[in-house]
């Protein structure tokens, strides 16, 4: 994906980061939460991370989808999800 074709590329690429990193924040205190026997509000908030990290990264997915291009959502969700965008959206962001 090229960060720099759009209009707000570098905005693009900080949002992208944010949540990705708040998926990814929530997902490893889920599971030291279950690990440690942890519980209550110590999970919400590792469930509400990662939830909302994924909601960011869905509307992403829906605002840089083509017209028509279903089929392209679905390769961009990967992508995004598991990570293999990061490194450009860091080297967007910091240029």
């Amino acid at each position: 994906m090229d960060w720099s074709a759009g209009r707000n590329g570098r905005v693009l690429a900080g949002v992208y980061l944010a949540g990705f990193t708040a998926s990814l924040i929530g997902l490893v205190w889920t599971l030291v939460n279950q690990l440690t026997g942890g519980g209550g509000s110590q999970e919400v908030v590792g469930g509400v991370l990662f939830v909302g990290g994924q909601l960011v990264i869905y509307g992403l997915v829906r605002g840089l989808m083509q017209p028509g291009g279903r089929r392209d959502a679905g390769r961009l969700w990967n992508r995004l999800v598991l990570g293999r965008e990061l490194v450009g959206a860091w080297r967007a962001l910091r240029n």
